[in-house]
């Protein structure tokens, strides 16, 4: 523990003065730059209910910033599948084709595989290695040897985790570990996104589309929303702005639910639209997901 005064932070505050507090880079969506930008040092939540895009959407964020800064990015996403499945995906994203030779030439397929070697890296844990205290050390044997900017827990639910130590309460560990998250962030100052699913479709009426959840429906609830510095929910709605019904329709509402800090953004709405596996901030032709 150590305590500073203005004397230990003159450099920094310096910096600050003559360049403001520190800001976020833009995601390359323009829509997007008044409410979110990603900050090095701080963590993001991401929720939805199932089969809604949360995993599509955050690739396609983690796409733009390579695309626009050279960022490298460590993914642990074992419900999209093992790391070729993981890494078929980013391709598809980043080339906007289908990852097969119907759909995409020899040539540009070895193109994309060198392209990509070293913007991401892929964790595969075996079965009897899925505790979060494994991904935390396989993160941190990472950030040692390699440079990377960004780190994904897609999803949190699927690591197993044990609330022995914490009177078998869910919330006392989430608040704990949570903040260990968040400490590894600012440690090593990278980014780090984590995907957690809605726990319910809040309207629990079948055959009635859902409404999209807040974060305190995320899987997690309260400690979840209090833990995180931005939230950011990914939902499918029933209609799009066309009249066109669910599930026939390529538009996507993001709600920017909590960011912190204000330099980041703000609360608000956007809506996006798919196709190709990439999003786009402007109407396109409709494809389904």
């Amino acid at each position: 523990m150590t305590w500073l005064t203005t004397y230990n932070l003159r450099k920094s505050l310096e910096n600050i003065y003559e360049n403001g507090l520190p800001k976020g880079v833009s995601v390359g969506w323009e829509t997007w730059d008044e409410f979110y930008t990603v900050l090095k040092g701080t963590t993001t939540y991401w929720g939805g209910l199932s089969s809604h895009g949360k995993s599509y959407m955050l690739f396609n964020v983690l796409k733009n910033l390579s695309d626009l800064y050279g960022w490298k990015h460590a993914i642990f996403s074992p419900e999209m599948g093992n790391a070729d499945r993981v890494m078929a995906k980013l391709i598809k994203i980043h080339s906007g084709k289908d990852m097969e030779k119907e759909f995409m030439k020899k040539d540009e397929f070895y193109r994309w595989v060198t392209e990509l070697a070293d913007k991401y890296y892929i964790l595969q844990l075996k079965d009897d290695e899925l505790y979060l205290d494994r991904f935390i050390s396989e993160c941190k044997t990472l950030l040692i040897n390699e440079e990377v900017d960004t780190i994904t827990l897609d999803p949190f639910n699927e690591l197993r985790h044990s609330y022995e130590k914490h009177g078998g309460r869910e919330d006392k560990y989430l608040e704990d570990r949570l903040t260990e998250i968040r400490r590894l962030a600012m440690e090593y100052n990278v980014h780090i996104n984590i995907v957690a699913h809605a726990r319910s479709d809040k309207t629990n009426k079948r055959g009635q589309h859902p409404e999209p959840p807040s974060m305190y429906e995320f899987s997690g609830g309260e400690a979840f929303a209090n833990k995180a510095m931005n939230v950011i929910c990914i939902h499918r709605p029933k209609t799009d702005n066309g009249g066109r019904e669910f599930p026939d329709h390529n538009q996507t509402s993001v709600s920017f639910q909590k960011i912190k800090p204000e330099e980041v953004g703000k609360k608000g709405g956007v809506d996006m639209w798919y196709r190709n596996n990439q999003f786009f901030d402007k109407i396109i032709p409709s494809t389904p997901f």
